[in-house]
Parts: structure tokens; sequence; C-alpha cells
């Protein structure tokens, strides 16, 4: 008796879960989110248009390109600063001339100047 009543629960039981795993076998018919394209627009300049994702790809490569542009030029001033301020503690020692504490400032404004001016070019280079 007791095998019979198992045998009809597990019938009653797969008859009520087969609405279920129809349901979840049935493809979804939602709709995905649109991503929301850069305000730079992509690479070549050109706006991204609704639904191009080669587009959003070039659009935020460009983003990521700027962005680590930006971060090298801010690792380029504190090194210049912080090698700025130990010639300086060594003028203030005595260690070294201002001759050289003068070329050492030159030298590092040219150089912070180059940097910036090669992330302006590459920034302007992918628009």
């Amino acid at each position: 008796m007791k095998k019979h009543l198992r045998k009809i629960n597990s019938g009653i039981a797969s008859i009520a879960l087969a609405p279920v795993a129809l349901i979840a076998a049935s493809p979804a018919f939602s709709a995905l989110p649109t991503i929301q394209p850069p305000a730079g627009g992509s690479i070549g300049g050109g706006t991204t248009q609704e639904g191009d994702i080669l587009g959003l790809i070039g659009a935020y490569l460009k983003l990521g390109f700027t962005i680590l542009g930006l971060i090298l030029a801010v690792a380029a001033f504190l090194y210049v600063v912080i090698a700025s301020m130990q010639r300086y503690r060594d003028y203030t020692k005595g260690t070294i001339q201002l001759g050289d504490l003068k070329e050492h400032v030159i030298v590092s404004v040219i150089i912070l100047t180059l940097v910036i001016a090669m992330v302006n070019y590459s920034v302007q280079t992918l628009a």
C-alpha cells in the first residue's frame, strides 16, 4: 500500500511540476536595457548610433585611453614634484649648487609640457 501511495505522490508531483518546467524552458521575451554611449563620441569623431555595439566599444576605448593618458600625466607631474623637492632639500643642505637646482626645475617644466602636449595630441588623434 505504501509503495502504491509513493507512486501516486510522485506522479502528482511530476504533473504539478510540468507547467513550471515548460515555463522555465520557454524563451524569455524581455528587452535588454540600452547602453548609454559616452559623451565624447566614438573613435573618428562620429556619434554612436542606437544599438551599434562596435561603436560603443570604440567610444569606451577612446574614453579609457583618455583617462589612461591623464593618469600618466598626473604620475609624471607627481614624479617631477617629488624630485624637485628632493633637489631643493639637497640645495638647503648645501650638497648641490643653485645652478643645479635651476637646471632641474627648467628640465622638469619642459618634461611636463611635453607630457601634456603628448596627451593632448593623443586625445585629438582619437577624435
